[in-house]
């Protein structure tokens, strides 16, 4: 399978198969196997667009959606503080990067 990992964000994670235009969703669930392993997600997605892959993470991986959405919030916040404090410093406009 010829594959390049898509990170989102932190541990959330898919492959993406440029072949089949696929995305494999790799998520760690909290759920064990019959062996007591860690069981991953591994749903398949046409595409590889991050709406659909969130979308998908909301429905089926809820906890670590939740920690996605928590670590957007957080990234969000950090980069509208650096767009302000480089305005402040006279390097930039409030609303570009």
């Amino acid at each position: 399978m010829v594959a390049s990992r898509k990170i989102l964000y932190g541990n959330i994670d898919f492959e993406y198969d440029k072949v089949k235009n696929k995305s494999k969703c790799i998520v760690t669930k909290a759920e064990r196997d019959d062996n007591g392993e860690p069981m991953t997600c591994e749903k398949e997605l046409v595409g590889k667009f991050t709406t659909d892959l969130k979308n998908h993470m909301r429905s089926q991986n809820k906890e670590q959606y939740e920690s996605l959405l928590a670590e957007e919030k957080t990234r969000s916040s950090a980069d509208a503080d650096n767009r302000l404090d480089a305005f402040i410093s006279g390097q930039s406009s409030p609303c570009h990067k």
